[in-house]
């Protein structure tokens, strides 16, 4: 009798284990492969129903980058048109070594989003300031976009100017691609 009792409680034991084993990750602990910043902004971009899209252009100017309708990749050797177009800084563009884009096709200050792959996890919280700081001090032509919002995913940092309701739909797109999405700023451009 002794035998089967232990036998028992060693077959729960083993059980109990291997269930904790199979438990999910705590909150905050979840790592996320994400293989590009252009397969980032796609996963978004596909998440948008027909009825959300507008008119769109991804990508920089080079030909092989450049797309219309969808995001595209965005060179990250050019530190200056990284700042003209995408409001990413010179300082924060050295910590980078992936970037893509989305903007709206009439008017970039009616949206422009932005993926950018840290070259460090350490350097996230860095590069979301200084592109806070750097659309606080900008001069804008051609219109005045109404907010700023920057949001995190694993080791990519992903900001978007523009339109209050435009920025509500991305936000809300993003987090059904990444569900462990943090927003890190979100506020007026003043």
């Amino acid at each position: 009798m002794k035998k089967i009792v232990a036998f028992v409680l060693m077959a729960a034991m083993l059980l109990s284990l291997t269930a904790c084993a199979k438990q999910p990750a705590e909150e905050g602990t979840q790592t996320v492969e994400i293989a590009s910043a252009l397969e980032l902004l796609n996963n978004v971009w596909a998440q948008y129903a027909d009825d959300e899209k507008f008119a769109a252009a991804g990508g920089d100017a080079s030909e092989e980058n450049m797309t219309m309708d969808a995001p595209g990749k965005f060179g990250v050797e050019d530190k200056e048109m990284l700042d003209i177009m995408l409001a990413l800084p010179a300082s924060a563009g050295e910590k980078i070594d992936d970037a893509a884009s989305l903007m709206h096709m009439m008017n970039a200050n009616t949206f422009t989003g932005g993926a950018y792959h840290a070259v460090s996890a350490e350097d996230v919280s860095a590069i979301v300031d200084e592109i806070v700081n750097n659309i606080g001090g900008r001069q804008w032509m051609c219109g005045f976009p109404e907010e700023l919002l920057v949001m995190t995913v694993g080791d990519y940092v992903i900001s978007a100017f523009g339109a209050k309701d435009l920025l509500d739909v991305f936000e809300a797109n993003t987090l059904k691609a990444y569900d462990m999405m943090q927003v890190a700023y979100r506020e007026p451009i003043a």
